[in-house]
């Protein structure tokens, strides 16, 4: 007779061990796999600059100590980094960051904050810490290749002190306030504007002759006012709120984001008022933005970029939206 034995299959919800330990299937097979060694695992975790705020909920899963896990990328998140996106949707960013950071389950929404620290980070997961990196020289036409350290511009961030300052107030000569409430513009945003913007100029270099003259004036100002439409609907959308207040106190307008029509009007506003509040608008967001810049180290100028315009002491802004701070690679 043959003894009766309990058969557990790989169809079965959990697999059971012969000591009673309960494990997953995904456990198993990973065991069962001599190349599951190889497979992916998180490389390293990352504070990001926002502290996972302005993430609509649900959106952004965080491990146990309220980082983002980071993984390496695979041979096809690099190809699609390299080749980058004709339809400058930003698809393929948004793509390895699902693959690389897959605790942020809608990439479109990241604050573009947050944006450079991410892709460092995948940058540093996948290749290590040391690489050149090509920076523009301040105040010249020139370039320099400088190396940096990506887990000391990493570490950098959960140390910053200065947070975004939310409120924008601005007084008129008459007493008159106008309060915004302005945060970080999602990326889907910025993707959307610039490549928006190709398109107006490319429409507007269309509409231009040989010579540089304007062959077809009627396209040629509708062109230059999409551009400026475009420029100012990318500051509208950091708008959260806006208010006029009287010298009493009192709200003569009240604003939100939250409402289609209100959205409308915030824009509406924005386009006419006086140049020097707008601009003081664009000035403290861009403010907000630099607190949270990844800067070099800072660089004595050589003779050559003395006679060119630089200071003698110099840093420069380092943005890794672009593949440029990949190593070489012949996988492609």
């Amino acid at each position: 007779m043959i003894p009766t034995q309990n058969v557990y299959t790989s169809n079965s919800p959990k697999n059971i061990n012969p000591h009673g330990n309960i494990k997953s299937n995904k456990n198993v097979h990973e065991e069962s796999n001599p190349l599951s060694s190889f497979f992916r695992k998180s490389k390293l975790s990352i504070t990001l600059p926002s502290k996972g705020k302005w993430y609509p909920e649900g959106i952004l899963v965080l491990n146990d100590s309220g980082e983002l896990d980071i993984y390496a990328m695979t041979a096809s998140d690099d190809i699609k980094f390299r080749t980058g996106d004709a339809t400058l949707s930003g698809q393929n960013i948004y793509d390895v960051i699902k693959s690389c950071a897959p605790g942020i389950l809608k990439p479109e929404v990241i604050p573009h904050i947050d944006i450079d620290t991410i892709l460092l980070a995948i940058r540093t997961a996948s290749y290590g810490g040391e690489f050149d990196f090509t920076v523009s020289v301040p105040n010249t036409t020139m370039t320099k290749v400088i190396r940096l350290n990506s887990h000391q511009l990493l570490s950098s961030v959960a140390k910053r002190a200065e947070s975004w300052d939310e409120e924008i107030i601005i007084e008129d000569e008459t007493g008159q306030k106008l309060f915004l409430i302005v945060t970080p513009i999602p990326i889907s945003n910025l993707f959307h504007t610039s490549k928006t913007i190709y398109q107006h100029r490319m429409a507007l270099n269309s509409s231009l002759d040989a010579g540089e003259g304007i062959k077809d004036e009627a396209a040629f100002i509708s062109s230059l006012n999409n551009l400026s439409k475009s420029s100012i609907d990318l500051l509208c959308s950091s708008i959260k709120q806006l208010k006029i207040i009287d010298k009493n106190g009192n709200e003569l307008i009240s604003l939100s984001d939250s409402n289609p029509q209100d959205s409308v009007k915030i824009i509406s506003t924005i386009n006419e008022i006086d140049i020097a509040y707008f601009n003081a608008i664009r000035n403290h967001i861009d403010e907000q933005r630099k607190k949270y810049t990844f800067y070099s180290p800072k660089q004595i100028s050589t003779q050559e970029e003395l006679l060119a315009g630089a200071t003698k002491e110099w840093t420069a802004e380092l943005t890794f939206m672009g593949s440029n701070f990949l190593p070489n690679s012949n996988i492609i």
